[in-house]
């Protein structure tokens, strides 16, 4: 207890030190470089599909992770696949340093460069995956299947570990309060969907056996994927094929379609009780749901016959609530520890004055990074197959929840002749399917 102390008042020495007449404001640009974003031009822009421009907004990201997400998936949508892959390169080898970086912070308080939650670095992995497998680079892709695979059992286990140290029962009577408030967001995903683990990347790795003709191995990624989602109708026609060890059948074309927008970190603030006689508001995480109208998408032949209705494979919403929704218990306790914790450091500083900029600097710094998130991802990515007929011609639509039209657009079928089976990506913003490169 002591250690930790000496190791808190270390560090406020330090920054006035190093602070001098700097205010908290310059003190927070030498600590972290996160400015705001112009989040909204940027969606504004995507839900045009005016990628080009989108593009520089998310180069102007000051956290280096996001920048290179961000660049990476809007270069994957404008289907640049190989700058696309230069940038999800980046942001991996960026989270790979930061998770390798010894922890030699001078306080508990300070949060340095935001590099990713767990679901994010899986997110990486599939989309970097899919970048190589519609290059025809199988070999690549599959190194990233398993690089996906390797971090969902990361995750898993990360909270696991911290869930055992943390006990349920005896949470502050604020925090089961505020814990309720919450419900509204939760009721909108399915609570059913293992936050830890996301099939799109089994899909992927069968999907790649397949190409190379290894029927056991794509059964076995089959199945793992039918473990969470036991009623996808997809993955088990799929296994089907597996378990005949069907090599024979004509190729299939393989469609992925990105629908909508992903839950966006936001705050709100509250006050809350800190001791018995003092209230503080402190700023809660929260997100913001973006709900797309598109309840299913088909493919349908010249005869107007459906011939392929689509599979949600990567439910993004709700991979991103419920992680947050199991880890909410113990990040306000956190929050809430830490804010006690500021206003035992109010006092101090009425002998010590230059504590108030270090103590209004991280929670400037804390709040910027809490509001930070890969903004570009989709609210989901839903998977289709099919077997086509020489000759005929197809169309892609998307439809609402009463099976009315929203969007369609014409699938062309140039496929590259190094593989088996056909591959193609769609993007679906405000009810629209982006149409061409922009």
């Amino acid at each position: 207890m002591k250690c930790g102390k000496i190791v808190f008042f270390i560090s406020i020495f330090y920054y006035a030190f190093i602070s001098g007449c700097q205010s908290a404001s310059n003190l927070l640009h030498t600590t972290v470089v996160h400015t705001p974003l112009d989040q909204n031009r940027q969606e504004r822009l995507l839900s045009k599909c005016d990628f080009q421009r989108a593009l520089t907004i998310a180069q102007e990201n000051k956290s280096l992770f996001l920048k290179n997400a961000e660049s990476g998936l809007i270069h994957f949508y404008r289907k640049d696949f190989q700058s696309a892959g230069h940038y999800f390169q980046n942001a991996i080898d960026i989270y790979r340093k930061e998770e390798n970086k010894p922890l030699l912070t001078f306080s508990d308080y300070l949060i340095f460069d935001y590099a990713g939650e767990g679901y994010d670095k899986v997110f990486l992995h599939d989309y970097n995956a899919l970048t190589y497998l519609l290059q025809g680079d199988l070999e690549n892709a599959r190194v990233e299947t398993k690089n996906a695979d390797f971090i969902q059992y990361k995750e898993r286990r990360k909270f696991y570990e911290r869930i055992k140290a943390f006990d349920l029962e005896k949470q502050n009577s604020a925090v089961k309060l505020i814990l309720n408030r919450y419900e509204k967001l939760f009721f909108h995903v399915n609570s059913q969907h293992n936050p830890y683990q996301n099939p799109f990347a089994f899909y992927l790795s069968a999907l790649l056996f397949e190409e190379e003709g290894r029927f056991d191995d794509a059964k076995i990624d089959m199945q793992n994927a039918l473990k969470f989602y036991t009623d996808a109708f997809l993955l088990k026609e799929k296994l089907k094929r597996y378990q005949k060890r069907d090599i024979t059948t004509v190729p299939h074309v393989e469609i992925f379609v990105d629908v909508g927008k992903s839950p966006v970190k936001t705050q709100y603030k509250e006050a809350v009780k800190v001791s018995s006689q003092k209230r503080q508001n402190i700023y809660l995480p929260s997100f913001e749901l973006y709900l797309s109208d598109v309840s299913k998408i088909v493919v349908k032949d010249q005869n107007n016959k459906v011939v392929a209705r689509s599979c949600v494979m990567a439910d993004v919403k709700a991979i991103k609530i419920n992680a947050f929704k199991r880890e909410l218990p113990m990040m306000l306790e956190k929050i809430f520890y830490e804010t006690a914790r500021e206003a035992a450091g109010s006092i101090l500083s009425e002998k010590t004055p230059f504590a108030v900029p270090f103590y209004n600097m991280i929670k400037v710094i804390y709040s910027q990074n809490s509001a930070l998130s890969w903004m570009t991802l989709p609210e989901r990515v839903e998977v289709l197959s099919f077997v086509p007929r020489k000759g005929d011609l197809y169309i892609l639509e998307a439809r609402d929840q009463e099976n009315r039209l929203i969007d369609s657009i014409t699938l062309v079928l140039n496929c590259p002749k190094r593989l088996k089976n056909c591959y193609k990506h769609f993007v679906i913003r405000e009810n629209k399917f982006c149409k061409g490169r922009k």
